[in-house]
């Protein structure tokens, strides 16, 4: 349609780009494509190139590789929610962020101290020391 000719300037400029980026893996070239649902006009071609390059990911083990390292930040990312669900829900942080909030809104107490501040009555709460973990 009328932005076809846009969408081959940006694919153009998409390609020049490539150029300066260090690819994800030596195995595979990204590639620039354009396509438009509405003309029904380059989906094949993309489908394809991404299931090849999912099938040769996959035959040199990159896409597990991918996979593990994926389950790995996610189980990093549900802990650090966890955790912080656990403290921002314990009685003793609550109180005490509440005292803290006000210095720390008119700078008179500095935030990394508060936070510390935080951690510790969390962990006096549940039985540790900040500074013996």
């Amino acid at each position: 349609g009328d932005l076809q000719l846009a969408a081959e300037r940006t694919a153009g400029e998409y390609r020049s780009a490539l150029h300066y980026n260090t690819p994800r893996t030596s195995s595979w070239n990204p590639t620039v494509l354009t396509c438009s649902a509405l003309r029904h006009a380059g989906l094949p071609e993309l489908w394809e190139t991404a299931e090849t390059f999912r099938e040769k990911m996959a035959a040199i083990g990159e896409l597990e590789a991918a996979r593990r390292r994926q389950r790995l930040d996610i189980l990093k990312t549900a802990t650090q929610e966890h955790v912080m669900d656990q403290l921002w829900a314990d009685p003793a942080v609550a109180k005490l962020l509440a005292e803290l909030s006000g210095p720390v809104a008119d700078n008179e107490l500095a935030t990394r101290s508060a936070a510390a501040s935080l951690a510790q009555a969390f962990l006096r709460a549940h039985g540790r020391d900040l500074h013996h973990t």
